[in-house]
Formats: C-alpha cells, structure tokens, sequence
C-alpha cells in the first residue's frame, strides 16, 4: 500500500514538471486548470445539447404558434400573419393545426394535418369547403410548410445555429434557462443558408436545394433564435425566430423579406395519436403513393 500511494505521489510530480517545462513562466497548477477548461463543455454548449436531448425526447406536445412574414419587392408590400394551434404526437409522427391566415386584410381559416410524409389540407372557402386535399411534403406547399412543419421547427432552428457555429450565449430566468443564439450579419455558408431557407422561407419546402450562384445573391440582415426551456427537465418552453433577409437580383433590383415567430409550448408528453384522414382527394397529378 506504501509503495502504491508513492508512485502515485511520483506520478503526479512528474505530469507537473513536464507542464512546467513545456510552458516556460506559467505555474503547473494554472497549466493543469486551463487544459481541463480547454477540454471541458462549456455551460452554453452543455444547455444547447441537453436541449436538442430533450427535443428528441419529446413523446408529443401542443404549440400555439404565431408566423408573420413581410415581403416587400418593388415598391409592393405582402404581410402574412398565421395563428396556429398545433397538436402532434411522437409516435407514430402525427401531426393537426388549425390555421388562421391574414395576407393583407383578407382572412381565411384551414385545418392542416400531417404523418410527415403527406399534408391533408382542408379550407374554408365555398369552393373546397367539406373536402380533404392530399399533397406531398416533397411539393410546393407555401406558406403551409409552416403547419406541417411546426412540431420540429424548433429543434431545427436550434440544430442550425449549432452546427454552423452560430454565437450562443445562455441566461437564466427564473426557473428558465434562456438559449439565444445570434447569427447576424455574419458570413454564412451556403450550407448555413440552405438549412435556415428550408426552415424559415414560406416559398420553399423542407427538401428545397439552392444554386451557389442563387445563394450569393441573399444576405442575412437579422437571423435570432431564442429558446426557453425547463432548468431541470430542459423541455421546451417558448421560442421565437427573427430572420430578415435580403435578395439581389440580376439586375440589382432588391426584395427584403422578414419572417418572425413566436410560439409557446404546453400539453407536453400527453397528446394522444393522431390518425390521417382516410378519404381525400389527391392534389398532385403523380402523387406518390405510400
């Protein structure tokens, strides 16, 4: 037992004196400290990943979600504004929102139902009023991307900025941790670009590939993502996006385009499944049939 805790004392000395030879002017002690903090997970890093955890780990939840978006484009103003009450389970994956849209002043109502695969769209309007609309998600759907999608967009912002190394900062707010991840006016990939377009652009769907030469044209005058979660669980609480950006075209000409939302989670873990409509009308001419 001696010998045992005296190689381990020789042990320790020899580590400290080769640090010290290796950093000539700094003391073993502080050489030690900051190599463990160098390999250490920052807090940051740390609430980011228990996060993304905790997102995968959700069985089921409700959102009460709110998306603007402002386009303007030569001289012309385009405001969109949709209230979506979201259910969604787990699994399997289903999905329902029933959705009031403003574009401008005119006001439309639409239940939107998703297995992920498959949109099952029913509006109000006299024309469609009483049927189902089958489309797939692989289409363009619009501005209803923003439905189907609502049960992930979330964790998707928050996946983006992590792995494009967005600034993340971390505060705590009561019994909230706040996650705010800021990527502002900063030189983004075309990677970075592509996957915040699939999560944030009413024009494109969630598959959506861009040109290199079509990404050069867009530059991110505000891109902010805030996350509120549980301190101890790490569950969702809240979360609101700001992405502004603007696109130059061929001929110089500008289009800005400002997309916000704001959305709060409750019901978590105990939603039931949710089944698809079984009687529909396919919208795609060549829908794929599952």
């Amino acid at each position: 037992m001696k010998k045992k805790m005296l190689l381990a004392a020789s042990l320790v000395l020899i580590s400290g004196g080769l640090s010290a030879c290796g950093n000539k002017g700094e003391k073993s002690t502080g050489t030690v400290k900051n190599s463990v903090h160098r390999n250490a997970e920052s807090r940051e890093d740390k609430a980011v990943n228990k996060a993304l955890d905790a997102f995968s780990a959700l069985k089921g939840a409700k959102i009460q979600d709110t998306v603007h978006v402002k386009t303007v484009e030569s001289g012309q103003t385009k405001n969109v504004e949709m209230d979506m009450g979201v259910e969604y389970h787990a699994d399997p994956f289903g999905s329902k929102a029933s959705v009031t849209t403003v574009v401008n002043s005119e006001v439309s109502h639409s239940s939107v139902m998703t297995d992920g695969k498959d949109m099952y769209l029913q509006l109000s309007n006299v024309y469609a009023r009483g049927k189902t609309y089958r489309r797939t998600l692989h289409g363009q759907i619009g501005y209803n991307k923003f439905a189907t999608d609502a049960a992930n967009t979330a964790k998707k912002f928050l996946k983006t900025m992590k792995n494009n190394g967005a600034k993340v900062t971390l505060k705590e707010e009561g019994d909230e941790y706040v996650i705010k991840c800021d990527a502002s006016k900063t030189k983004m990939s075309d990677k970075f670009k592509t996957e915040t377009f699939r999560i944030s652009s009413p024009m494109e769907n969630t598959y959506a590939e861009y040109s290199k030469e079509e990404l050069s044209r867009y530059k991110f005058e505000k891109y902010i993502y805030e996350l509120h979660i549980d301190k101890k669980s790490y569950q969702p609480k809240s979360y609101t996006a700001n992405v502004i950006t603007v696109r130059t075209g061929t001929d110089g000409t500008k289009r800005s385009r400002a997309v916000s939302f704001d959305a709060k989670y409750s019901a978590i873990n105990q939603t039931e499944q949710i089944k698809m409509p079984t009687t529909y009308i396919d919208y795609d001419q060549n829908h794929r049939k599952n």
